[in-house]
């Protein structure tokens, strides 16, 4: 194993400021220097997880792994190495190698993120003076949403920098990052085309490139080796996801926050111009297509390749091929927020089912089920409930009057209210004109 790809040991200890990363968390104590030793293998290995700088008994830490055959490397700010006489005695302590932490090249960016302002300008300095004390430097940075658009900028700053690799690490949804990982979490649909630039300067002056936690789909035309899949909760990922080593498939934590879209949506396309008809002017134009199991286009990449098509027919996904024909009868629950529910209805409707049934007595007890059913009538031809009735019987006129087109059927308890209210549902049922989904 090369000292780049080396594993890491967490020695614990929090950062110098009230850094917004998720890296390293400020409530994790030092790791007992036994128990770094004991799980240190022979060999490069870094200290990380932590500052190991601010460890009193660095030196000695150092001599232990040391004495069992390692070759310690560290993962640091680079605060202390500005120190005057620290490089040096770090080096002769048994340190072969410093990763610092450079987040962005922007300065400002990078001392918000960590809480410590003059910090990128210690880094960059620290990164001299251990490359003058004979030490291998290395780059890291997480990538985040404030600083995706600096990706080009620091792929060439490691180009001339002088440093031996780059790495980048995905932000995780914990530590101080969690309570503002909507906002800290850069979008891959967003940034892909920012990081495989950055992967392109710093790889054309020779610099070792290391994706580590980001997915394969977060730069499809970066090369595969640079890839390392993390440890931890996974989605499936993409349709083209290799799996192991290389990917471990879409962020548990990711997915959760942003949903699943930009991963569905890398099933590929067909080439070649739409067949869609351009729409006529005067003409009302038909309706979208259904998806046929499609995802939106989520990535910039996509955005570009559909904008360099002359006319996209009123199809936004034009030239993808499709994965499944539309539903013919697609049974729903009522169960969870209104706003989540409504976003299902919706969905559905895109897909252009037949028929949607609700076929459960929670469902027709839902809050909003009277407002939930008028989207699905909306949605879908035909909309069925097979259920007790009872909760839609006593609603206000007005209300009831939009369930009009129906389908029911009461199986709940006899009560002259609810079987008034079917006897309604079917008069309207049967005159209402099969006109399909609204658009």
């Amino acid at each position: 194993m090369s000292e780049i790809d080396a594993p890491v040991l967490a020695v614990g200890g929090g950062p110098r400021g009230a850094s917004r990363l998720d890296h390293p968390d400020p409530a994790v104590a030092a790791v007992p220097a036994a128990a770094v030793w004991e799980a240190a293998p022979a060999g490069p290995v870094w200290l990380g997880g932590g500052e190991p700088t601010l460890r009193a008994d660095l030196l000695e830490l150092l001599a232990g792994l040391r004495a069992r055959g390692a070759t310690p490397g560290l993962e640091t700010d680079g605060e202390a190495f500005v120190l005057p006489g620290v490089p040096a005695a770090l080096a002769g302590a048994g340190v072969r190698a410093l990763r610092v932490a450079l987040h962005s090249p922007v300065a400002a960016a990078h001392d918000w993120l960590v809480g410590r302002p003059g910090a990128a300008k210690r880094a960059l300095r620290a990164l001299s003076l251990a490359r003058d004390a004979g030490l291998h430097v290395d780059l890291v940075a997480t990538v985040t949403r404030p600083t995706m658009d600096h990706l080009p900028a620091l792929g060439a700053l490691a180009a001339g920098a002088g440093v031996r690799a780059l790495r980048l690490r995905r932000l995780r949804a914990s530590g101080p990052a969690a309570a503002g990982f909507i906002t800290l979490a850069p979008r891959y649909g967003l940034m892909e085309l920012l990081l495989e630039e950055c992967v392109a300067r710093a790889a054309a002056a020779g610099v070792r490139v290391r994706l580590d936690g980001l997915p394969r789909c977060a730069a499809p035309r970066a090369p595969a080796a640079a890839f390392r899949a993390e440890a931890g909760p996974h989605a499936p990922g993409c349709p083209a996801c290799p799996g192991a080593p290389l990917c471990g498939g879409a962020p548990a934590d990711y997915t959760a926050v942003f949903g699943r879209a930009e991963f569905d949506s890398e099933a590929g396309t067909t080439p070649g111009r739409p067949v869609a008809a351009p729409p006529v002017p005067g003409v009302a134009p038909a309706p979208p297509p259904a998806r046929h199991g499609r995802a939106p286009a989520t990535r910039l990449r996509a955005v570009r390749r559909q904008a360099a098509f002359p006319d996209l027919g009123g199809d936004p996904q034009a030239g993808e091929p499709p994965r499944h024909p539309p539903p013919a009868t697609v049974t729903l629950r009522f169960a969870g927020p209104t706003r989540a529910l409504r976003a299902e209805v919706l969905r559905l409707a895109q897909e252009r089912p037949g028929a949607i049934r609700v076929a459960d007595d929670a469902s027709i007890a839902h809050p909003a089920a009277a407002e939930l059913l008028r989207e699905c009538l909306r949605a879908a031809p035909v909309v069925e409930i097979e259920a007790d009735l009872r909760p839609l019987a006593h609603l206000p006129e007005p209300v009831l009057a939009g369930l009009r087109g129906l389908r029911a059927r009461h199986t709940g308890p006899t009560d002259p209210a609810a079987e008034a209210l079917t006897d309604r549902l079917h008069a309207w049922a049967a005159s209402r004109a099969p006109t399909g989904p609204a658009r």
